[in-house]
């Protein structure tokens, strides 16, 4: 597939304005954010490129930082190449390593989960992957029902398989990408027989048939799906919510209390925010 590099620089440089412009771009199917020294770069599809969407979630910055950015046209390449010259393993609370296919001779933890980037977004490095990888080792995962929401590489989904969640882990996912992603990191990981990848979004999502939910999304999808959720676990239920800032979180919680649910627990990291919610 051709993508369209997109290369952002920003005078004075903000972490903080850089991760609010990625959040806000990753609703707008950008991925493969990778860092600069003075901004960041992300690729989307070619098809879904729109130069307008880009002046409007840039001008809320303007009087920050001065914006600028180029769109580089990348014909379709072998991906895989270009992940392997940047990307690097993520080992999780020393338990859990994520590693690319190509990495070799690390250091052995409870569970190993081999990932195939592939311009998908769930390789472990972002700080919401990774509070929800804590969040789900520190679970009651074994002979759970288990939805992974917003599945992308599938890593949650793959995880939770390997920890003994109960046949099948449901992986959804709007974009038909993410599904063979899933699929193809689940053979990966031989527990392809356990994981049930779906092209869909919160509609898939059948009454009281799940342990446990993790929903690792965007803000506007949390609020506007949370009943959904509650609706979908079972009596004493878990649901794990992330994929936005400390600020939200309050508004996220205040939600999920409204649809019955009880905060049980609240995790954060490089201002992106976990919450935990039971169902009674």
């Amino acid at each position: 597939m051709d993508y369209i590099e997109l290369q952002v620089q920003l005078q004075p440089y903000s972490e903080t304005i850089c991760d609010l412009l990625i959040a806000e771009l990753a609703e707008y199917r950008y991925d493969a954010f990778i860092a600069t020294a003075t901004g960041f770069t992300a690729y989307i599809p070619c098809p879904d490129y729109d130069e307008r969407t880009l002046k409007v979630l840039f001008y809320p910055y303007r009087k920050q930082a001065t914006i600028a950015y180029r769109a580089v046209f990348i014909p379709d390449r072998n991906w895989n190449s270009l992940w392997e010259s940047g990307s690097e393993p993520v080992v999780i609370a020393q338990r859990c390593t994520i590693r690319a296919p190509f990495h070799k001779g690390l250091p052995k933890t409870d569970y190993e989960l081999i990932i195939d980037p592939q311009m998908a977004f769930g390789t472990g490095h972002h700080p919401t992957t990774q509070l929800m990888l804590e969040a789900l080792l520190d679970a009651p995962v074994k002979n759970a029902q288990v939805l992974d929401m917003g599945c992308g590489t599938g890593v949650l989904a793959i995880l939770a398989a390997k920890r003994g969640a109960r046949k099948f882990v449901d992986a959804i996912d709007t974009d038909v990408w993410a599904k063979n992603s899933t699929l193809g990191n689940a053979r990966r990981n031989r527990v392809a027989q356990k994981i049930r990848a779906i092209v869909g979004d919160a509609a898939f999502v059948q009454r009281e048939k799940y342990h446990l939910i993790a929903a690792n999304i965007n803000r506007h999808v949390l609020l506007d799906d949370m009943n959904v959720y509650a609706m979908g676990l079972k009596p004493q239920g878990q649901l794990f919510v992330s994929g936005f800032y400390d600020a939200d979180a309050d508004r996220i919680a205040d939600e999920a209390r409204s649809c019955g649910l009880k905060e049980t627990g609240r995790r954060s990291r490089q201002s992106w925010s976990l919450l935990a919610f039971g169902k009674a």
